[in-house]
Order: C-alpha cells, then structure tokens, then sequence
C-alpha cells in the first residue's frame, strides 16, 4: 500500500531528528491531494502502545485496541476530532472517517475528504497526543504531484501552512 511506503519515508526522516524524543511517541500523517482520484487522502499512524495509553490517560482505563472494537472506533474518533485541515481560502476542509486498521503494532486511521483541484496552501493542524504528552511528535508530509511538503508538530505548536 502507498501509504506504508510514505510513512517508511517519513519515520527515517523521524529518526533524523534524534534520539532526544521518547521512542514511542512520534506519530506520522500523510496527506495526499490526489488529482488522479479527486479526493485528499489522509492517513494517521500511531503506535498501539501510544493509542492505548492515550485513551487511559483520558478516561478509558479499560482501553484495549488490539480485541476491542469499540476501543479501535473511539480512538479513530479522537484522531480525527484532533486533526483538520483548511484549503487556501481558509475555509475548513469536511473530512470523513473512512476506517482504521491495526496493523504491525500501530493502528492507522484514514480520512478524505473531495479535492476540487490543485492546492496552492493547505493549513494544517494536528494535536492528537500532544495535548496528553508535550513531547509527542507528529510528522505530517503533504503530497501533490511531485511536489512533497513536510511539517513538525511539537509542543504546543498550532495550525501551519504549506504553499505549493
């Protein structure tokens, strides 16, 4: 799957960055404004360990990912509650919960939402586990053509934009 070969890119990139940051918590994002499908593709990786002690710290201290579906649908609902998007006119993107998987230790949550052509700016925000850990870290690469666009969420920091 093309997502899998994006976040292998992404978590080299990652490790790049130092050891500094827990092991596990950095998550990724890939984004894809996909002209061919005319769709934005969006999809989240985290590790489970992160997830699931995520949704302990707040409040699910029964939270179990991996044989609870219930616990896979309300942490796909957290993602995407904790991640939006904005097109160039600053108008928010509706972006739709297509799924999530488990999948070699992280689960994946996926997003779309209709494209209507090239971007020239895409805002970005992403919060997810950064609100519960200050050193969680997320990657997110934006892709349109050949064009491939990244941003580092740490801390407190806020909504960025990319221009294209």
């Amino acid at each position: 799957m093309m997502f899998r070969a994006i976040f292998l890119a992404g978590l080299a990139l990652m490790m790049a960055f130092g050891a500094a940051a827990h092991p596990q918590r950095v998550a990724v994002a890939d984004i894809i404004l996909n002209e061919r499908t005319g769709y934005i593709e969006v999809a989240h990786r985290f590790s489970l360990h992160d997830a699931e002690h995520a949704l302990i710290e707040t409040g699910n201290a029964n939270a179990d990912l991996l044989g609870d579906p219930a616990t896979q649908e309300a942490f796909a609902n957290y993602v995407a509650r904790h991640f939006a998007l904005a097109g160039g006119d600053g108008e928010m993107i509706e972006l739709s919960l297509l799924g999530w998987e488990i999948d070699d230790g992280a689960i994946w949550v996926y997003e779309q939402a209709p494209l209507e052509g090239p971007m020239e700016r895409l805002t970005v925000s992403h919060d997810a586990l950064r609100e519960i850990w200050p050193d969680q870290q997320t990657l997110v690469s934006i892709y349109q053509g050949s064009a491939r666009k990244s941003l580092l969420f740490r801390g407190r920091d806020g909504a960025k934009t990319v221009g294209f």
